[in-house]
Order: C-alpha cells, then sequence, then structure tokens
C-alpha cells in the first residue's frame, strides 16, 4: 500500500509515521498541550458514539470540518487559546465545527450558548440536572 505522499505503507497503516506525525500533531510537540487536547475532545464529541456528550455532537448530526480534522489546521486556524481557561465556541450551535463558525470564549460566555431544553420521547420538553443553571434554581425558592 502507498501513502498518500507517496511512501509505501504496511496494509494495516493509513499514513506513513512522518503524515501521522503531521496530522496528530506530534512533530511539533503540541501533541501534549492544551489546544491539541481541546481539538482531540471535539472530534470525539462528534464522531466516538461512546463518548458521553456524543448524543449532543455527533448525534444530532455536528461535525468537524474536512480541514480540521488535521490537528495542525484547526492550530493554523484557531492559534493558541488568547487567555488563560479560553474554551471553543460555536458561533450557531446548529452548525458544524469550522472556522467561521468558531471562536474562543470564557467558560461563563460558553455556558450561555447551549441548548437547554430536550425532548423526551413524547415530545414533552424536559430539563437534565446539568442543564438547570444555580440562577435559575434561586428564582423558584
Amino acid at each position: 500500500m502507498i501513502c498518500k505522499c507517496g511512501k509505501p505503507i504496511s496494509k494495516t497503516s493509513k499514513n506513513c509515521r512522518p503524515c501521522w506525525d503531521k496530522i496528530r500533531g506530534t512533530s511539533n510537540g503540541l501533541a501534549e498541550s492544551s489546544i491539541y487536547n481541546r481539538w482531540y475532545l471535539m472530534k470525539r464529541r462528534c464522531y466516538r458514539k461512546s463518548d458521553p456528550r456524543y448524543e449532543d455532537y455527533g448525534g444530532r448530526g455536528i461535525k468537524v470540518c474536512d480541514r480540521w480534522l488535521v490537528f495542525l489546521n484547526y492550530y493554523e486556524d484557531m492559534g493558541q487559546p488568547p487567555f488563560k481557561g479560553a474554551q471553543i465556541d460555536r458561533i450557531d450551535n446548529d452548525k458544524d465545527y469550522e472556522p467561521s463558525n468558531c471562536k474562543w470564549v470564557t467558560p461563563s460566555e460558553n455556558s450561555q450558548n447551549m441548548r437547554r431544553a430536550k425532548k423526551n420521547k413524547d415530545k414533552f420538553k424536559t430539563l437534565s440536572k446539568n442543564d438547570l443553571c444555580f440562577d435559575c434554581i434561586k428564582k423558584h425558592f
């Protein structure tokens, strides 16, 4: 078999080692960084059915754009988080992770851009305990 770059690879591999390192971001020391971890978790939410958040992302059809499937492209577009604790946020929660729909935000800003209501089988709106905010609970007591 042949890698996309033209180098021979084994039958069980999809890429040669240099190409795999480029995809993973390991050739530049970023694989252990927080931005790499955020990228990895973003992809996992969208594509791994065993991820606890898959239902809210991949299960709803949310994907990562083809360009961002390669870590270095994601890093080139988003750069380092601009401040400690910065989180990636989709501007429109019903659209994919892509450069035109993502920005860095504080955790507080990110929590304001969440879908609050979920529909059960009978199509009644219900809230999970994770969806309730402390301020909302205080209003009722």
